[in-house]
């Protein structure tokens, strides 16, 4: 699970710890703590939201990435 986290988090957009924090009713700092598989977090209450949310910002960022790849592509390749 920690790997998964680490690619989770390495693939999250910046600011992502208030905007799961907000999004999963909770402080950023829970966020950090779970996502970073602090010891004192292995039972609290946000962890799947938290988790949740952080695999679908996670997909979107890359999603996006893809989409903004593609469209650098195209550029590339018209011709003025």
């Amino acid at each position: 699970m920690e790997h998964e986290l680490e690619i989770i988090k390495e693939n999250l957009p910046f600011g992502y710890l208030k905007t799961i924090a907000r999004e999963a009713g909770c402080s950023p700092g829970t966020v950090h703590n779970i996502l970073n598989s602090k010891a004192s977090t292995r039972r609290s209450r946000f962890k799947n939201q938290i988790i949740e949310a952080a695999i679908r910002m996670c997909n979107e960022n890359l999603e996006t990435k893809k989409k903004v790849e593609k469209t650098t592509e195209v550029l590339r390749n018209v011709s003025i």
